[in-house]
């Protein structure tokens, strides 16, 4: 049976994470610059399914065959490494729907991609069945929004997908038919580099993992993902307001973070927590109700660095 093993940095028993994880839990103080993301609407996203701090993801969301192994790999690795440290560097926008600290840690980046080599065989994949597709036709009709080019972008999605050979895509639901719909819109909407956005189709189609495993990747925390970002202007217009009001918090309770271990997660199976996500099928905001993500299990790093 799959099972969910992500593995995260934590931000447990900082200034930060507590600050975050008061705001996840919409108890934000009066003052807080956060607050607007609660107000008039609420912009947290799908930050309360990924557990009760926030992270720095190092592996995603992703299902495992064997977690006995995966959690021996994990451990192994991190033996061999002294703890890194994470510096925030700016806040960004990623995906038109995420507000983020971009942060860099060199050697947090080293473990990650040794990780990721390290376990990519345990992974589970499997081929897109024709009913998913019928489904998710179905769920475009019924949202009634944008029915006739969101079913377009589907089929065409799959015109690809089977002219690829219909390869093996990863189970979990994070990376499922929403995924690959998204990749095939980001490739034939792109303005600018639209060989790059191919590129992430094609890699997620052989190799079966997100396009973000290619390369150095994007080291970050998500403070909010249900931000609707629509265009340049308009990016830029929330990045210098939320530059101005909430960087400089970041930075004072952010610092230097040497985390002592790596967290890895799985599903919370008794504790159902409501998120909202956004959904690339239809292109709208929808609720939905899962488990949230829980720690079960350390894996430590070597000591001092």
């Amino acid at each position: 049976m799959d099972v969910y093993r992500p593995v995260f940095v934590v931000a447990a028993s900082t200034n930060y994470g507590a600050w975050i994880r008061q705001f996840w839990r919409a108890k934000s103080g009066q003052h807080d610059p956060l607050r607007l993301l609660l107000k008039p609407n609420d912009r947290r996203g799908e930050v309360e399914g990924w557990g009760i701090w926030p992270h720095w993801t190092v592996l995603d969301a992703l299902t495992v065959c064997d977690p006995g192994p995966f959690a021996e790999i994990v451990k192994a690795v991190c033996r061999l490494c002294p703890p890194p440290i994470l510096r925030p560097d700016s806040l960004a926008i990623y995906g038109a729907t995420s507000l983020v600290v971009r942060c860099s840690s060199p050697p947090l980046t080293r473990i990650a991609h040794a990780l990721m080599t390290a376990t990519r065989h345990l992974i589970a994949r499997a081929p897109l069945a024709d009913e998913e597709f019928q489904k998710a036709e179905w769920w475009i009709r019924i949202i009634g929004k944008e029915v006739k080019a969101n079913c377009r972008a589907l089929f065409e999605a799959r015109k690809e997908y089977l002219r690829a050979g219909a390869p093996p895509i990863p189970r979990s639901r994070h990376f499922r038919l929403g995924f690959l719909v998204r990749l095939w819109k980001d490739w034939k909407r792109a303005k600018k580099d639209p060989d790059r956005h191919q590129r992430h189709w094609q890699y997620f189609l052989a190799y079966g993992e997100p396009y973000w495993y290619a390369g150095a990747g994007s080291l970050h925390t998500t403070i909010a993902s249900g931000l609707k970002v629509k265009g340049r202007l308009h990016r830029e217009r929330i990045l210098r307001r939320f530059t101005r009001t909430i960087w400089p918090l970041v930075e004072d309770r952010l610092k230097a973070y040497r985390p002592q271990y790596l967290a890895i997660m799985g599903e919370a199976s008794r504790h159902d927590v409501t998120v909202r996500f956004f959904d690339w099928l239809t292109e709208t905001f929808v609720k939905d109700k899962r488990p949230g993500f829980k720690v079960v299990d350390r894996a430590h790093f070597s000591g001092p660095e």
